[in-house]
């Protein structure tokens, strides 16, 4: 019988997507369910890498931090092992956790260590005790149809966003060379000006296939830029001051464009063409 495995994550939508190629390297063995925010979580359940996801409030996770309370432990008895990426330098979350019932758990910070080399992906993988191999995309299931120019100029922080007049700029030349472009925001943009059209509010899990199925995404490191490279479509990232070796995307068609502060806009659009071209 295969182990039940828990991951517990709570992090952003970038970080998560880059526990995908170790979970992936899991899921021959074991069973696998994930905690955490249900949206985010539902994506390694989208891929095919988690038999189910759970929200962290409704499975009691809370208590898991002073004394589990019965929610927890029902839940907990269910799984063989656990890893958990929260910081727990007093180990206290660990006791709780093997005392609500977890047999083995491992607790590791949620993002790569200061001075960390290498690709975040393979910080997640070292610390659930596997290896991987990247670039690397998901299937997250069928879509009818993607769209051509995907266009998402926010991002979780206001210092990791290329100026706004320059994916206007872009735009521009691409619909003037017969492009449609279609643009996306997030929650963090959802007070901006931005032109239409724009893509309907989507749940990640369900937007990820239709980007698949896109020929062209263009964005800031982001969230939605990660989702669009790991699910396979061509991205151009533009990159300032985040550190492309350890959060560049993971996708096998993915430009990564930073030169200080920022790259030029015609940089950004010749690589657009060029993806487009091919």
């Amino acid at each position: 019988m295969k182990p039940r495995k828990l991951l517990v994550h709570s992090g952003g939508v970038g970080d998560f997507l880059c526990t995908l190629p170790a979970i992936a390297q899991w899921q021959p063995t074991a069973h696998i369910e994930v905690a955490g925010i249900p949206e985010r979580a539902a994506l390694a359940q989208a891929a095919g890498l988690a038999d189910g996801v759970h929200d962290l409030e409704r499975i009691g996770f809370h208590s898991a931090f002073s004394t589990p309370n019965e929610t927890l432990r029902e839940f907990a008895r269910r799984f063989d092992s656990a890893w958990v990426c929260m910081e727990d330098s007093d180990s206290t979350l660990t006791r709780n956790l093997i005392d609500a019932g977890i047999p083995e758990v491992q607790c590791f910070p949620g993002i790569p260590p200061e001075g960390w080399n290498q690709h975040a992906a393979h910080w997640y993988a070292h610390a659930l005790g596997v290896s991987v191999r990247l670039p690397t995309h998901f299937d997250f299931g069928p879509a009818d149809e993607g769209f051509e120019v995907v266009i998402a100029p926010g991002s979780g922080g206001a210092a990791k966003n290329w100026p706004m007049e320059n994916f206007q700029w872009v735009a521009r030349q691409l619909e003037s060379e017969g492009h449609h472009v279609s643009w996306c925001g997030g929650p963090a943009e959802s007070e901006w000006p931005l032109p239409a059209p724009q893509l309907p509010e989507t749940p990640l899990a369900l937007l990820a296939p239709r980007l698949a199925r896109s020929r062209l995404f263009i964005g800031n490191d982001s969230c939605i830029t990660h989702l669009a490279a790991v699910a396979g479509c061509p991205t151009v990232a533009v990159f300032g001051p985040t550190n492309p070796v350890v959060w560049g995307p993971m996708g096998p068609q993915v430009a990564v464009l930073q030169e200080p502060p920022w790259p030029d806009r015609k940089v950004v659009l010749e690589t657009a063409r060029r993806f487009l071209g091919a």
